[in-house]
Parts: C-alpha cells; structure tokens; sequence
C-alpha cells in the first residue's frame, strides 16, 4: 500500500479513537484518568520534574483554551471561572451546565485535550535524549550500507519495506497515544523510540537508492 493510503487509514483510526473517548467516558472518569498518569509520571521522573511538567501542561492548557475562538465555540457548555476553583478550572471539571449528552461530550473532550498536551509533553522531553540516539542510528546505518556495497552485496528490499512499513506503522500508533483515552503508562514512550531506532536503521540500510 502507498503512504497515502496508510494515512488514510491511520486517520481514520485516530477520529474514530476521538470520538470514541468523547462519546464513551464520563468528565469525572477522564479526569481520574489524568490524576493516575500525573501520579505515575512522578514515580519515573522525580516530584521536581513531574511539578515541572504540570505546570507546563496547565500553562500550555490555560493558553489553548483561553482562546477567544474556543470560548465563543463552546460557551453554551463552559461555565465561567469564577465557578470553578483553580484545581476543577486547570484540568476542565465542572465545565458542564446541564446533563445532556452534548454537554458531556464537550466536558470530556476539553478535558481528553488536557490529556493531549500532558502526553505531548512527555513525549517531548523523551525525544531530546533520543535525538541523540538517532544520530548514531543514522550514521550506522549509512555506514553499514556503504559496507555492503564494498562487499557488491545488494540492499535487501523486503527489509526495506519492512522498516518502511515499521515507521509509519509508529508514527500511527504515537497518534493514537496521544489521543486515546485509556490509560498508558509513561514508559511505553521510550519503548516507541526504542521500536522507531531498529525500524529506521533497518530502513535506512537497505534504502532502494544507489542499491
């Protein structure tokens, strides 16, 4: 299949994931789910550094939803904020002014968008130590098709669309992390860069270009 088509499909997967954690969880239920991740990430990175992230999150939060576009879209469902304390307001709780399904599907999806900036971040602050990394990916790469073709050895095509295939298989799943609204621990970001290392060095040394 071409790329277009797995974006496609990858897509579709990613809305159908959306409106799946829109329509199915409750705001109250979303919003526990956000205080175990939170709780979680201190365990992995130390209370300083899990404070720091929380208050990016909140900051990066406040901004987006802030938004006068966002205010005007949703204001038939978003109380103001002096109805909310500082804890209900940051994390989106309280945001419902009836119980119609609508309301509720606005309450949690404000909130699921709490949980996208959180999991952004953490994926972020992964990257840095990991871009390192793959520099040392790509060059091992490159070098171990420069040895292959000294040894007049062809690059292996299946490998190729293997690691091709890997890649875009990765970069589907990083968007269904950041939009599911199940719970996924902290640790399964580096697993993903782990995955995405071996699948671009495989890629990369059997590139179909000067075989």
């Amino acid at each position: 299949m071409s790329f277009l088509i797995h974006f496609r499909i990858w897509l579709l997967i990613i809305i159908g994931v959306i409106f799946y954690g829109a329509f199915t969880q409750s705001p109250v239920g979303a919003i526990r789910g956000i205080q175990y991740e939170i709780s979680e990430l201190k365990s992995h990175v130390g209370s300083g550094s899990s404070e720091w992230i929380s208050t990016k999150v909140d900051s990066t939060y406040k901004i987006v939803m802030t938004s006068e576009y966002v205010r005007v879209a949703m204001r038939d469902y978003i109380v103001s904020d002096a109805e909310v304390d500082h804890t209900r307001e940051t994390v989106g709780e309280g945001i419902s002014k009836s119980n119609n399904l609508m309301s509720k599907v606005v309450a949690t999806s404000v909130i699921l968008g709490y949980r996208f900036i959180l999991r952004s971040l953490v994926f972020c602050l992964w990257a840095i130590p990991f871009s390192v990394f793959f520099v040392g990916v790509f060059f091992d790469s490159r070098a171990n098709k420069l040895i292959r073709r000294f040894n007049f050895k062809l690059s292996n095509p299946i490998l190729f669309n293997a690691g091709e295939h890997g890649i875009i298989a990765l970069i589907g799943l990083l968007g269904v992390y950041l939009c599911i609204p199940s719970y996924i621990s902290a640790s399964m970001v580096p697993l993903w860069f782990g995955f995405a290392s071996f699948s671009s060095f495989v890629m990369l040394s059997n590139l179909q270009i000067n075989n």
